[in-house]
């Protein structure tokens, strides 16, 4: 399941890919005042926060630069204000932004721009902290996308499929599931995302190096506990007769097997992947520290997601062949159902047919020996004879044309 979009081969060449992408990092942190970069982070989280959320901060914020700029001593004085600024957006950001639809009273789930935040902010530290680029080989990035949401909606209900991905999302944000268990274990932080429909990410943190080996683990991991789920497979009934008169006139598997595709990728691919494009370098026009950051966080979501591509079409084709009724059941809408069952049945009549025609052909052969082998015993010229098997062969030949073009 190994993916990079990283044109690079190598433990050297990446090594010199990382060292380069931390000194154009560095160039651009010294270029940006941390006064300045702190304010593109809080204006960045302020806009994704929900209107009255986000309104009721700024009156905070305006209250208390008002403080600040009175002439009444404060704490806080005029240098110490981006850095107090962002603290109180970050408290606000990190308990509030959260998916309205998947989030329930005992289940929180952030957005993706959450994960956004994160992944700046540990940047941020690497680079200002002169960590060592090894560091950027601790996080990693989960992609997944549910498989077969469109069809369980079509035959049930969408209240039924917003229930069915609020399960998907307790099982990630989950402390107990047994993949969340397994990676504390190996001292790995998770913090699930949603990432807009039915896709999912989960940021992954270390303080050792991940390896592509882990984060494929993982995916197999979280994908046998959906796949093993009974709570998430009883959200299909293909014996509840509402359901079979919506799916129409095909044959239904016995029971709905949950499932979805996954990908993995490491940051330090991510910043070899943009180092290698330009995306960090301090000479690009409008170039900042800022913008540097959000390329890496691009570009280590698409690495992800284009894992998880490659694993869905693996996926489809595997099912086609080892469950040929959940893969009918799954097609988009129910026309494109009655297509697909309409094909199977077509199928298995040519394979029939071509059974047939091997037969056929091989008695033809066999009646072309004994035509033959009639002939020398008869007395008829030579001419005749070789009409006869001519004709013989034509009839084969059309016989072997036919069976070829199934």
């Amino acid at each position: 399941m190994h993916n990079t979009i990283r044109p690079t081969d190598g433990l050297d060449e990446e090594q010199t890919l990382l060292e380069s992408a931390m000194h154009n990092l560095r160039s651009l942190h010294a270029q940006a005042t941390p006064n300045s970069d702190e304010e593109a982070i809080a204006h960045r989280m302020l806009e994704q926060l929900g209107e009255n959320t986000r309104n009721m901060v700024m009156s905070c914020l305006s209250t208390l630069r008002n403080l600040i700029e009175g002439p009444t001593p404060f704490p806080i004085t005029e240098d110490d204000w981006p850095t107090t600024k962002l603290k109180l957006v970050e408290v606000i950001y990190a308990e509030y932004l959260h998916d309205l639809t998947l989030t329930t009273a005992g289940t929180k789930i952030h957005v993706k721009e959450f994960g956004r935040y994160l992944l700046n902010k540990y940047i941020r530290s690497l680079v200002s902290q002169g960590k060592p680029v090894e560091h950027f080989r601790n996080f990693g990035m989960l992609f997944f996308d549910v498989n077969d949401l469109k069809a369980l909606i079509d035959c049930t209900s969408h209240e039924n499929g917003t229930n069915f991905l609020r399960t998907i999302a307790q099982l990630f944000v989950s402390d107990t599931s047994t993949t969340r268990q397994w990676l504390s274990g190996q001292g790995i932080l998770a913090t699930p995302l949603t990432a807009g429909g039915d896709e999912f990410i989960i940021l992954l943190r270390s303080q050792q190096a991940l390896s592509q080996d882990v984060l494929d683990e993982a995916v197999i991991r979280f994908q046998s506990e959906v796949s093993s789920s009974e709570e998430l497979s009883s959200f299909v009934n293909f014996k509840d007769p509402s359901v079979r008169d919506k799916c129409g006139n095909i044959k239904l598997p016995d029971t709905f097997t949950p499932s979805m595709a996954g990908g993995g990728a490491l940051l330090s691919d991510a910043v070899c992947t943009a180092e290698s494009y330009g995306k960090l370098s301090p000479a690009a026009i409008g170039n900042t520290f800022y913008d540097a950051r959000l390329s890496i966080f691009d570009t280590l979501e698409k690495s992800a997601e284009l894992g998880e591509q490659f694993d869905k079409q693996a996926f489809k084709l595997r099912r086609s062949i080892e469950n040929p009724d959940m893969d009918i059941w799954a097609k988009r809408n129910r026309e494109n159902q009655e297509l697909a069952a309409y094909n199977q049945e077509l199928r298995q009549e040519i394979n029939e047919l071509k059974r047939n025609m091997s037969i056929v052909i091989r008695i033809s052969e066999e009646m072309r020996e004994q035509v033959q082998s009639l002939l020398t015993t008869q007395d008829m010229d030579t001419e005749r004879a070789k009409n006869i098997l001519h004709a013989v062969d034509e009839c084969m030949t059309e016989q072997i044309q036919l069976l070829a073009s199934m």
